[in-house]
């Protein structure tokens, strides 16, 4: 019993320490608490001074006063907000300096702004345009009521020799673009940039991005982009890293100087539970999504921007029938399109997209060598896929055929064109896109493709320009095509697919050093390998060429 009694004891006194201990330690906490109660900012100004107070239009004054802050929060930044005579507003920054302990910073007068008496309205510590102001200290003399509030009347500056604008900045829709870079499977970086013009000057331009929710899920526009000027471009520019996701822009603001802020709101948001703003204008802005951390042949590509002229109202399709041929009317029927310029979109409801299909020359043929620019949009909706058969209804003059980068599938055959520019979409390494049997006159491949696309057995072809920053050559490519007489290997190309250029009996080709793997059968064999190859003495074509007993010849330089 001692034993147990002397261990009740021990056990007692020490939960006696643990509870002493406690109250100790909260104790000490309260007073860290209390701080921490205390809002971020609580300042206090005093001796508010400007060096000049009457300005003409050019001229710039000095704005200095003292601050005492008495919160938690260590101040960064002063903006001095400025209110005109009648509804202009003008902000100046403010930067501290330790030789004077003044925060200071420059009024100047700015194209555009009123004339007369400019009151200072409020001065905010860290102002951002990302988040809420943190803390806005107002003017009592032209509001009494909104608080916290001090005397700023010793900041009045008057104004003269100047004319006031009160329109809004202008963004100008045909420089809007965006797109994705460094794409991992985590995630990339979304790349915008726009360009805005006012008659004053832009304080801000900003692009609210939006994460496409899951179904049943409301959209949140909670990523926001402020765009730097770039002198050396003249654009508006801007970066977010963003994890793995389909990103489609909300909504974009953009003011000037002196408050005249300008809203535009995406339409497309509101199939996601997100609608219009106040005091904004709605805007179809579906065309500038960006999708990240996705494989390479499901990212949305680039839509090509449309001028004013090309975005004329088009009447909505219907399930009429569309009739583009007289000639044989019991297989030119499509339902659910429309024709501009000749051209036959159809909408599909499945995808909800359109795809051109056909050519309406009902009243005359296309004349030969007229470039046809297909759209990338019709209503709103992209334009993905071209499918043109030559037995149903091709082009009937050798048009130009224009691909916009909207386009992600092509299917062509049995058809004429004078020539046909391809997107970069059709030169991806796993595009399932085909051109075959063709009579082409010349083919224009992306710039900026890597690999080449699935072109072959074409006709009227005699030479073709490869991109310079090519690497790979398609098996198949060009296949077939008797017609071809001349090409060069760009430089940067490493590998040659198998049978790439057989059948081309015509073919005088130049082969860099660099190229190292040659697939089988690359140049033909017998009666339909090439006329002839050039190639660097030792180089991977040379010894393909002699093995094969092709025609060669071996040079220094490119011939």
């Amino acid at each position: 019993m001692k034993q147990k009694g002397e261990f009740y004891k021990v056990k007692k006194s020490g939960f006696s320490m643990l509870l002493l201990l406690i109250c100790v330690s909260m104790l000490s906490v309260m007073p860290v608490s209390a701080a921490r109660k205390k809002s971020r900012y609580d300042l206090q100004f005093s001796d508010l001074k400007v060096n000049k107070k009457k300005l003409k239009a050019g001229e710039k004054c000095e704005i200095s006063m003292k601050v005492k802050n008495k919160g938690t929060e260590k101040i960064q930044r002063l903006t001095v907000t400025y209110q005109g005579p009648k509804r202009q507003y003008y902000d100046v920054l403010l930067k501290y300096k330790k030789k004077s302990k003044r925060w200071t910073g420059n009024f100047t007068v700015n194209k555009g702004m009123e004339k007369g008496i400019w009151k200072i309205w409020c001065v905010t510590a860290d102002k951002n345009y990302d988040e809420e102001y943190y803390y806005s200290c107002y003017n009592k003399n032209l509001d009494k009521l909104i608080t916290p509030g001090a005397d700023f009347s010793k900041g009045n500056i008057q104004i003269s020799g100047t004319k006031a604008d009160y329109k809004k900045p202008k963004i100008r829709w045909n420089n809007l673009k965006t797109w994705n870079e460094q794409v991992t499977a985590k995630g990339g970086i979304i790349n915008c940039r726009l360009k805005v013009t006012d008659n004053s000057g832009i304080s801000f331009v900003r692009i609210i991005f939006a994460k496409r929710p899951e179904e049943g899920k409301k959209l949140i526009p909670d990523i926001s982009i402020i765009m730097k000027y770039n002198k050396k471009t003249g654009y508006y520019e801007g970066s977010s890293t963003q994890g793995k996701g389909k990103y489609l822009v909300a909504g974009i603001t953009a003011a000037d100087l002196f408050g005249n802020e300008i809203f535009y709101y995406n339409s497309q948001c509101e199939s996601y539970g997100y609608y219009q703003p106040e005091n904004s204008i709605r805007k179809d802005l579906s065309d500038l999504s960006v999708s990240l951390g996705i494989s390479e042949d499901d990212i949305p590509q680039e839509t090509e921007k449309q001028t004013e002229s090309e975005r004329e109202p088009i009447a909505k399709p219907r399930k009429t029938d569309v009739f583009v041929n007289k000639r044989s009317p019991e297989t030119s029927e499509y339902d659910y399109a429309v024709v501009i310029d000749k051209v036959v979109y159809q909408y599909r409801m499945e995808t909800d997209d359109y795809a051109v299909v056909a050519f309406d020359e009902n009243n005359g043929n296309m004349e030969d060598g007229r470039k046809v620019k297909v759209r990338a949009e019709i209503l709103g909706r992209p334009v993905t896929e071209v499918t043109l058969h030559g037995e149903f209804d091709p082009p009937q003059g050798r048009v130009h055929l224009i691909l916009p980068e909207s386009v992600r599938k092509i299917q062509i055959d049995e058809c004429t064109f004078k020539a046909i520019t391809f997107p970069s979409t059709f030169t991806k390494k796993n595009s399932k896109s085909i051109v075959s049997e063709c009579t082409i006159g010349k083919i224009y491949l992306a710039g900026k493709s890597v690999y080449t696309g699935n072109i072959y057995q074409i006709s009227g072809l005699k030479t073709i320009k490869l991109p310079s920053k090519l690497k790979y050559i398609k098996a198949g490519f060009l296949k077939g095509s008797t017609d071809l007489e001349k090409i060069s290997i760009p430089n940067q190309v490493r590998t040659i697919g198998k049978e790439a250029f057989a059948g081309c009996r015509n073919l005088k080709i130049y082969i860099p050093a660099t190229v190292k793997n040659i697939g089988k059968n690359a140049f033909g064999k017998g009666d339909g390998c090439v006329k002839k190859i050039y190639c660097v003495k030792n180089s991977a074509a040379y010894k393909y060429a002699k093995k094969n007993n092709i025609p060669y010849k071996t040079v220094s330089i490119k011939e």
